[in-house]
């Protein structure tokens, strides 16, 4: 009975944390573009990991789903800009 329970637990934990962080947006003068989020592989190096691609719609619109199980810095440059977010389990932004 004991390993019954503690198997039910560590499905319900494996469940819990990987969870998809979501993000949508719109925005038209990116229409049919790409944005590459990156992460750093270490803070000495700062060598870009590739997380995930946000594609623009013809209309501007895009969503994107994140399998992350931690909190997660990411970046992407567009132009002479840089777009940082924390994407956490869970999250919809």
């Amino acid at each position: 009975m004991n390993r019954h329970a503690f198997f039910i637990l560590f499905l319900l934990m494996i469940s819990l944390t990987a969870r998809a962080a979501k993000i949508e947006g719109r925005h038209e003068a990116y229409a049919g573009k790409k944005l590459t989020f990156f992460r750093y592989s270490d803070p000495i190096t700062q060598n870009n990991i590739p997380v995930f691609t946000i594609e623009f719609d013809k209309e501007g619109r895009f969503v994107a789903e994140i399998e992350t199980g931690e909190t997660t810095f990411v970046f992407t440059d567009f132009g002479i800009y840089r777009g940082m977010l924390f994407i956490g389990s869970g999250q919809h932004i």
